[in-house]
């Protein structure tokens, strides 16, 4: 009789924690982060008496997660992949829509200009159509600029959210190690489940940021790894991520080891993550954009000043530049030590657009090409017998001043500012030069081989029109591609979400069944302490009698 009591006293205290297990569930139901908790219960010991075996109903065993570390590790990947496409596409859809909605008012303005120097041609005295013209070449140039402005904005934000997110990782690393500290400081049958959820959680705001791979202990702490091996968590240890400028408009990636020493990351081993789509449009589309748009802007600046510097303007004197740039900007290393400077850099046959970098070392300069979203290396040669002041390498001149010293740096872009920097070199419109002689201002012939530049195949044997519609149409074409891949990753992260939420995650309809359950499971154990009591007071008349 008294054994009924027990058994059902227990088992009612084992199913009190079974119901409380599921209503955490269903007030969790809602989180992402949440896994799944069950109850298990176990049968307890019974007593072996001479009438039989007498059992001791249930018991509460444990407290178990529900996780399967297979499909957690696929959830991190597809998790890494989707948010590097979604950076990207956020990045290449601006780009897309910037020189789509601009392709019309620049396609406006090249048409004014070259209307302007048709009227010109019909009437070379008329100043009314030449101070058109100077305006029109002044909206022009202006757009050029806006154009040079917003990638350049473009590139400066990118920076500012690599920054961000390189802070973000480092932050979560920390936490990270915090919680594994934590979970070291416990009995193993005593860690918290919430804290495996925190856990969990961070591993998941971690892949979005960044590609990793994760090695849990036997303790359920864990090491998280950069895809290229390097440790950012190490037990109840992390290591940060720094950003390092070695020029204005260029940076690199560090990885600060236990020993607070600074690696040199590769960019192209960070593939996946918001930081890994950030760093590759950076790296990679802009710098192709910048190439191809700056050259067509190049081209069509460098044959108006050929052609207007062929002529003579209203004055009978010498056409000049319309348009002035530099073909080339120069940095110098933000940590350089020499006392090295750039006297004079210059080219005649090179009209390609590209980055050069050179590293001095040991007496001897290490020269880098990056150009059409490739990077190789460039040989030299010392224009003076083993100097290494004056050198020439990829058709480009380069004099130096001063003495480099190990670790100095040199950052050459060719062509890649010219929309930035390009500027209106005319002052009125009495400087087009009309006239092919000086001594008859009444001449119309180089005013209208400046209408015809609109026919000039000026541009990788195409007119401006063609090329920049062509440009256009490229960047259309990757905006799409993009976009596919990304739609694409969403797909496959949205069917591993659906999975691995259907595996750890709260079914309210499971969760309902388990209550129905646990209420004939009470209803039953009730009816145990019923008999007892029946039991005992038929044994308490007994006694009376």
């Amino acid at each position: 009789m008294f054994n009924l009591y027990r058994l059902a006293g227990n088992a009612l205290k084992a199913g009190e924690i079974a119901l409380d297990t599921i209503g955490k569930n269903i007030a969790n139901s809602t989180s992402s982060s949440y896994h799944k908790e069950k109850a298990i219960l176990s049968a307890s010991e019974g007593k072996l008496i001479s009438e039989g075996y007498i059992g001791n109903g249930a018991h509460y065993n444990r407290l178990t997660r529900i996780q399967d570390e297979l499909m957690s590790e696929k959830m991190r990947y597809a998790n890494s992949s989707f948010y590097y496409a979604f950076e990207k596409n956020k990045k290449i859809k601006f780009l897309d829509y910037f020189f789509s909605e601009n392709n019309k008012f620049l396609e406006g303005e090249i048409n004014n200009v070259f209307d302007d120097l048709e009227f010109i041609s019909q009437e070379p005295f008329n100043e009314i159509y030449k101070e058109s013209a100077f305006l029109n070449f002044k909206s022009l140039n202006n757009h050029f600029n806006f154009i040079g402005k917003e990638i350049k904005d473009l590139e400066n934000n990118i920076y500012n959210e690599i920054k961000l997110n390189i802070s973000d990782i480092n932050s979560l690393t920390s936490q990270l190690s915090s919680i594994n500290k934590e979970i070291l400081k416990s009995k193993n049958e005593k860690i918290s489940l919430d804290l495996l959820d925190k856990r969990d959680q961070l591993l998941s705001e971690i892949s979005k940021k960044i590609g990793i791979s994760v090695n849990f202990n036997e303790k359920s702490t864990v090491n998280v790894a950069l895809e290229n091996g390097f440790f950012l968590v190490d037990k109840d240890q992390s290591n940060d991520l720094k950003i390092k400028k070695y020029f204005e408009n260029d940076f690199s990636l560090f990885y600060e080891n236990s020993k607070k020493e600074f690696i040199q990351i590769d960019s192209d081993s960070i593939q996946n993550g918001e930081i890994g789509g950030l760093i590759s449009f950076y790296n990679k589309e802009i710098p192709i954009i910048k190439e191809k748009i700056n050259f067509i802007i190049f081209s069509l600046a460098k044959r108006f000043n050929e052609v207007n510097k062929s002529g003579y303007d209203s004055n009978k004197s010498i056409g000049q530049d319309i348009f002035s740039y530099s073909s080339f900007k120069n940095k110098l290393g933000l940590e350089n030590k020499g006392n090295l400077e750039i006297h004079d850099i210059n080219t005649k046959d090179n009209n390609h657009p590209a980055i050069y970098e050179l590293f001095f070392q040991s007496n001897k300069w290490f020269i880098t090409k990056k150009s059409e979203g490739k990077t190789t290396e460039i040989p030299y040669q010392s224009l003076d017998e083993n100097s290494i002041n004056k050198i020439i390498f990829d058709k480009i001149n380069l004099h130096i001043n001063g003495s480099p010293e190990d670790g100095d740096r040199i950052q050459i872009r060719h062509l890649l500012d010219v929309s930035e920097d390009i500027k209106l070199n005319l002052i009125s419109g009495k400087e087009i030069a009309h006239s092919s002689k000086n001594e008859n201002t009444n001449n119309n012939e180089n005013s209208l081989k400046l209408a015809n530049i609109q026919n000039e195949k000026i541009i990788n044997n195409e007119t401006f029109t063609e090329n920049y519609a062509k440009f256009i149409s490229y960047v259309g074409e990757t905006a799409n591609n993009i976009q596919s891949i990304e739609n694409n990753q969403k797909i496959i992260f949205d069917n591993i979400v659906s999975n691995y939420e259907n595996k750890i995650g709260v079914n309210l309809d499971e969760e309902y069944v388990q209550i129905e359950f646990y209420r004939q499971y009470y209803h039953a154990n009730a009816q145990i302490i019923k008999v007892a009591s029946t039991l005992f007071d038929s044994l308490l008349n007994v006694v009376r009698k």
